[in-house]
């Protein structure tokens, strides 16, 4: 009979806890923010103001689009928390709310990360060449895991070890319904190199980390580099890895901190960079917000408001003299003065140039806007005579090195397709041939 109440009871907890998910979800979408502030435990509230968490949504709904459906919520036990994971689509693409509810049926934590449908491989992948496991690493709190894709028909194989873009990214780079991260991972592990894949800790993390002491000292030595030396490590040891044939592969700002991780290291064959800034986030976000944005004419729902006022919060971000506990709503997207700091002591290029032994290799689509092509110039610029170090532009792809015709917009990102094959076959040739290969002209 008590183990019948328990069950009961746990049931109702379940069920207690998706309630307040859809009432949360619900009062965010009315514009009900004090009422969801409300709901927050102490350590949430003292984190995230009323103000804060409505410059969240404006943010949400400017990037992503008017929000437009909510799937079944799914209830998981996560430690000491219930945590509430719900389906929520948007206009550009599928998202995931993550809710934490505490012993105290309070909101402990509160997260929205990328979440797309079913994958369909590209055709350049034979997922019979390879196998895949997952493999843990990292310590506690934030214990990880990621997929190792292996080749069946090597004994040891080299591995490229992806880095996801900036935001809380998924190991597969999940953006609506494409899979960048994923397309690079079993286009190579078809061709014979290993590859590892995680989440990144704010994607995995995210509801421990939003709400937590842990925020308020949060770097990007925390969200990229601690984790990578801890895979870098681990699969050194593997039996099925060449150990002295190991590689960073960064997507976007995943590529910025492949010089540091490399640096910290120094055991690496080579870095590649895919669509990875020379110059600061900061600036890269005031273009982005110019490109998108016309700043002349009526501004009916406020978008165009609300990327000014982030011009200006990522101009402050950029300050000199910006002390660690600046208030996180003069800053970008909610995040501590502390990651800004770090960002304004960090530069890849000169970190990069004090890599000895480590091959480069740049790789950029000329259709990118959120890293445009002089980005890659100035990469190209600072090493052009280092015989280690390589380059190749795509005329047809975009920020996810994907194939596109015209102007490029955030809403081709959200319309499936796939990393385009020559990007596989350039990056299989130069681990493999040690550098790009190019056919002698007939």
């Amino acid at each position: 009979m008590v183990f019948i109440h328990a069950v009961h009871a746990q049931i109702d907890r379940r069920q207690t806890c998706a309630n307040i998910t859809t009432t949360a979800w619900n009062a965010m979408i009315d514009g009900k923010f004090e009422y969801v502030f409300n709901l927050f435990n102490p350590d949430m509230k003292r984190q995230l103001s009323i103000d804060e968490l409505k410059d969240t949504w404006t943010n949400l709904e400017l990037q992503m689009g008017k929000y437009k459906s909510t799937g079944i919520t799914s209830v998981e036990e996560n430690g000491p928390y219930t945590l509430t994971v719900t389906p929520v689509q948007f206009e550009k693409m599928p998202l995931l709310l993550k809710v934490n509810i505490d012993s105290f049926y309070r909101i402990a934590g509160l997260f929205i990360v990328p979440g797309g449908e079913q994958y369909t491989p590209p055709s350049y992948v034979n997922t019979l060449s390879f196998i895949e496991y997952k493999l843990n690493f990292g310590k506690a709190p934030f214990t990880m895991d990621g997929m190792l894709s292996v080749p069946r028909a090597n004994r040891t194989s080299p591995v490229v070890i992806l880095l996801g873009g900036s935001g809380p990214t998924d190991k597969d780079g999940t953006t609506g319904y494409n899979k960048p991260l994923k397309d690079i991972a079993w286009g190579l592990a078809s061709r014979g190199i290993a590859v590892f894949r995680f989440d990144k800790r704010t994607q995995r993390h995210g509801v421990t980390l939003f709400g937590s002491t842990y925020l308020k000292t949060f770097t990007p030595e925390q969200e990229y580099v601690e984790d990578a030396l801890e895979i870098i490590a681990m699969l050194k040891k593997h039996s099925k890895i060449d150990s002295t044939q190991i590689y960073l592969l960064g997507h976007s700002q995943g590529g910025m901190m492949a010089p540091r991780i490399a640096q910290r290291a120094k055991s690496l064959k080579g870095i590649i960079l895919l669509a990875t800034n020379a110059g600061t986030m900061q600036d890269l976000m005031i273009e982005q917000l110019d490109y998108l944005y016309n700043y002349d004419g009526p501004d009916d729902d406020g978008k165009k408001a609300e990327a000014q006022k982030l011009k200006v919060q990522a101009a402050y971000a950029l300050r000199k003299d910006l002390k660690p506990d600046a208030p996180v709503d003069l800053l970008p997207m909610g995040t501590p003065a502390s990651y800004w700091i770090y960002l304004n002591n960090y530069n890849q290029v000169e970190t990069a140039k004090l890599l000895k032994h480590e091959r480069i290799l740049v790789l950029q689509g000329e259709r990118d806007y959120q890293v445009p092509v002089k980005e890659f110039e100035k990469w190209r610029t600072e090493f052009s005579t280092k015989p280690n170090v390589q380059f190749q532009l795509y005329p047809k792809l975009n920020h996810l090195m994907m194939p596109g015709e015209g102007k490029p917009t955030p809403d081709e990102h959200s319309k499936p397709n796939h990393v385009a094959e020559d990007v596989i076959i350039t990056v299989t040739d130069w681990i493999k041939l040690q550098g790009i290969y190019k056919p002698e002209p007939k």
